[in-house]
């Protein structure tokens, strides 16, 4: 009698074990699923530029590196005998999705698909403007043909229906301008690990620049009144 009562018990325990077992697991499943959804990955549009600001080659891709190259180098030791050292050089590797590229001095954006990057007349690139669409002035005035050209352009596309609080003007090493992006909140740093780039968020999008100038301007300083 006593051994078919363990028998039975014995029994019971095993059902209870079994159960407990399958709902912590049905638990742990469910967890996991909610845990490890990943959302999209970004798309970033690759544009590279030479010094003047002309665009040469795009590409996208989900994710990038850009990493420095190191060189050996040469010299003297006190001593008067040779000694080598290894010292950054200017030539980059930028990964994109596993491919490569090599390049020395190029300048390269790398922003959100989402982003528009807004077009700048040529114009407001030359020292010597001519008039041809409306937005530089008198020649032999530089700077303040290059500006004044620009706070007429930003007239222009304001009465197309661009709104913000910030301009963002991205040029190139040598001062051409290459494009613009408008946005209300934006922020900017030194992007780790980037070696001569800068990340930018507007309105919560990414935009890296690489060997890039760059200039943040409040809206306002465009309205009439403000600085010419």
């Amino acid at each position: 009698m006593r051994k078919k009562i363990c028998i039975f018990l014995l029994m019971i325990m095993m059902i209870l074990n079994i159960t407990g077992c399958s709902g912590d697991y049905s638990t742990t499943i469910t967890q996991n699923e909610m845990t490890t959804e990943k959302p999209e990955p970004i798309i970033y549009e690759a544009m590279m530029f030479d010094n003047q600001g002309n665009n040469f080659l795009n590409f996208e891709g989900n994710y990038f590196t850009i990493t420095p190259n190191k060189i050996k180098q040469y010299g003297w030791n006190t001593d008067g005998s040779w000694t080598s050292y290894y010292e950054t050089s200017s030539v980059m590797t930028i990964e994109i999705d596993g491919k490569y590229i090599q390049s020395c001095g190029s300048t390269v954006i790398f922003k959100d698909k989402r982003l528009i990057m807004l077009d700048i007349p040529s114009e407001l690139n030359t020292v010597s403007a001519t008039n041809t669409d409306g937005y530089t002035v008198t020649e032999n005035r530089q700077f303040a043909d290059t500006y004044f050209g620009l706070k007429h352009w930003w007239y222009d596309i304001k009465e197309k229906g661009q709104h913000g609080e910030k301009i963002i003007l991205i040029q190139s090493q040598d001062g051409y301008n290459i494009g613009a992006f408008v946005g209300s909140d934006v922020t900017w740093n030194v992007a780790d690990k980037l070696p001569k780039t800068t990340k930018i968020i507007i309105d919560g999008l990414p935009l890296y620049i690489h060997r890039c100038n760059f200039t943040i301007i409040d809206i306002e300083l465009m309205d009439e009144g403000g600085a010419e």
